[in-house]
């Protein structure tokens, strides 16, 4: 049985033991590098939508106040007209 795991491992890393180690640090940087990479596709994605939030709110605020300046300036052009009208 332990001959048959060796042969398999053997396949799998390599007959020597060069072979082996080179095939695990391999192995082991893709592990690391592979999350590291992971984690900043996360993060690119929480700031995305993150800026996406702020984005939509800070549209909100504009159309309100664009709205709010539309109102105040209807408002200011009905006082203008109406003190014309008692000047003369």
């Amino acid at each position: 049985m332990f001959s048959y795991q060796l042969n398999f491992f053997q396949r799998l890393f390599g007959p020597d033991l060069v072979g082996i180690c080179t095939r695990l640090i391999v192995l082991c940087l893709f592990i690391v590098f592979g999350a590291h990479a992971q984690f900043a596709i996360n993060e690119r994605k929480l700031a995305e939508a993150e800026l996406l939030k702020y984005h939509n709110e800070l549209k909100a605020l504009v159309e309100k106040r664009t709205n709010d300046l539309k109102n105040d300036n209807q408002r200011l052009q009905r006082e203008i007209a109406a003190l014309k009208k008692e000047k003369s």
